[in-house]
């Protein structure tokens, strides 16, 4: 198995690959309906519990899950007033992501004759969690998976098939302890500390969406945040500027630039982005109320 997998992440180039059985998640339902019914969740995730913790929901005789993980942090350079979250700096990790998915199952059909279906975080699975059964790391107290190599800092891509193999990898575990350095930094209070996420505040989400944000939310992010990932622990010393698909081309933007631009321009302009799909109205509407702060 270690040889099947070493062979598979070296051809398709990527940081981290696991193959784990397609079993439920049922364990993290209690969790997935607490957060729910505390109105933690968002209208990014999935109403159908069962759509996010049951492969098989996807896959009729799913088997076995192919996790895949690219790292995407870059040295730090200065950044302006209108800042770009991290991960939306490079290329769109959903595409990127999605055409490695493709080379793995161009791999895979050299070997097996098999059905699947994959996603890169706009699907209903809980990544994170495959994450970590995959051996990938254990999920921190702000919800993110944290891995001893790439820190916080990482991408993720699932395969479901019905591929039956003998062999699976090693889940993770680990705790972030007493820590709550990121609960404390978090400038809306979304993280809560016991490792669970009010994802319903948390900026990176009221950046994302034309939902009204209280003034009080308001940083100088105008797309996503990366707060709780600069001041983790685990994110000190870890390996970067590993995939060249993902080194920034845009670490702020240009109020101005912005304000002038139509929609058709700002698609045009950053169709590269995984921010792109928001639109120029909801970028302009933050750096707008980044300026009325002051």
């Amino acid at each position: 198995m270690n040889e099947l997998i070493m062979k598979l992440k070296s051809n398709i180039k990527v940081d981290l690959l696991g193959v784990i059985k397609a079993d439920s998640m049922e364990e993290i339902c209690k969790d997935l309906i607490i957060s729910k019914e505390k109105n933690f969740s968002t209208e990014f995730e999935s109403d159908k519990i069962n759509f996010r913790t049951e492969p098989n929901m996807h896959l009729k005789n799913a088997k076995s899950i192919f996790v895949i993980g690219m790292s995407y942090f870059w040295d730090e350079i200065e950044e302006g007033k209108y800042k770009i979250s991290n991960h939306a700096q490079g290329k769109d990790y959903h595409k990127v992501l999605g055409e490695k998915l493709e080379d793995l199952k161009i791999e895979l059909s050299k070997i097996y004759k098999f059905q699947s279906y994959s996603q890169v975080d706009s699907g209903e699975l809980f990544e994170k969690e495959l994450g970590r059964r995959a051996g990938f790391g254990y999920i921190g107290k702000n919800t993110l998976l944290i891995n001893k190599e790439f820190g916080s800092y990482i991408f993720l891509g699932i395969l479901v098939t019905d591929i039956e193999l003998n062999e699976y990898s090693r889940e993770s575990e680990g705790t972030c302890g007493e820590c709550n350095i990121c609960k404390n930094a978090c400038p809306s209070g979304s993280i809560i500390g016991d490792y669970t996420l009010n994802a319903s505040i948390c900026h990176s989400y009221l950046s994302q969406w034309k939902v009204e944000i209280p003034e009080s939310k308001i940083i100088n992010y105008a797309y996503g945040c990366d707060i709780c990932q600069k001041v983790c622990p685990k994110n000190k010393g870890i390996k970067k500027n590993i995939n060249e698909d993902f080194r920034p081309r845009i670490k702020n933007f240009d109020d101005e630039n912005i304000k002038n631009m139509s929609n058709k321009e700002f698609k045009r302009k950053y169709y590269e982005h995984s921010f792109s799909w928001v639109g120029k109205k909801v970028i302009a509407r933050n750096i707008e109320l980044i300026e009325e702060r002051g």
